[in-house]
């Protein structure tokens, strides 16, 4: 029992002192790279002007940058009116920047013709229709009668009655009486007893006359059409 007992004490031991060793490990190559990196970030190099052709080394935190010089001119040194060489700069050239040339604008021929202005259409009248509330007057149809004492003529208008004239003879007078259907005149001669009557009506929109003469004497004149007044 006690061997059991020692043997899984060991193992844990040993199991303990792998875990230590192993995170020191971890720990110092983590603390090294921290380093590296804390070291590259901050090193900044400064440069050193030198003369032509010389190389400067700049070490700074562990940091080694190497610079060369640039000449400021390439042209061989002139030698002045005292006989020393003087370096000449080569002049600042400032790029020029020319304007654009401007765009020319074509109008097309579509844009600058006028447009035609649409003419109306004349609209067309409507013709009027005879409005169906007004009745159509009928036509006048004219006539006359002559009897021995004189003459008599009416018109008719549909059913419409109306006298034109009553002329009598030379010697003769006459009497007129009417109603609402019919036209009586009576001719007597002037001294005497003779005498003739006329009476006048409408049917069918045209004159009827009935005549009574003591003579038996009568004249009918053809019915005449008058036009609408």
């Amino acid at each position: 029992m006690s061997r059991r007992t020692g043997t899984v004490v060991a193992a844990v031991a040993l199991w303990l002192a792998i875990v230590a060793s192993t995170s020191t490990v971890a720990w110092i190559v983590i603390d090294r790279a921290g380093r590296g990196a804390y070291l590259t970030d901050g090193a900044r190099p400064e440069l050193t002007q030198a003369g032509p052709g010389t190389t400067t080394t700049d070490v700074t935190e562990g940091t080694v940058s190497a610079t060369s010089s640039v000449p400021l001119s390439t042209s061989p040194p002139t030698s002045s009116a005292g006989g020393h060489p003087s370096t000449s700069r080569p002049a600042r050239t400032t790029p020029s920047h020319s304007a654009p040339a401007p765009r020319s604008t074509v109008s097309s021929p579509a844009a600058t013709r006028p447009r035609a202005t649409p003419h109306p259409s004349p609209t067309p009248r409507p013709t009027p229709k005879p409005s169906a509330s007004s009745p159509v007057r009928p036509q006048a149809v004219d006539d006359s009668v002559s009897v021995t004492g004189g003459s008599v003529g009416v018109s008719c208008r549909g059913t419409t009655l109306t006298l034109r004239f009553a002329t009598p003879r030379n010697g003769w007078s006459y009497e007129l009486s009417r109603s609402a259907a019919e036209i009586e005149v009576q001719f007597r001669r002037t001294g005497g007893e003779q005498e003739s009557e006329v009476h006048a009506r409408c049917s069918g929109g045209a004159p009827v006359f009935e005549t009574d003469s003591s003579d038996g004497g009568s004249e009918r004149a053809p019915g005449t059409a008058t036009p609408d007044e």
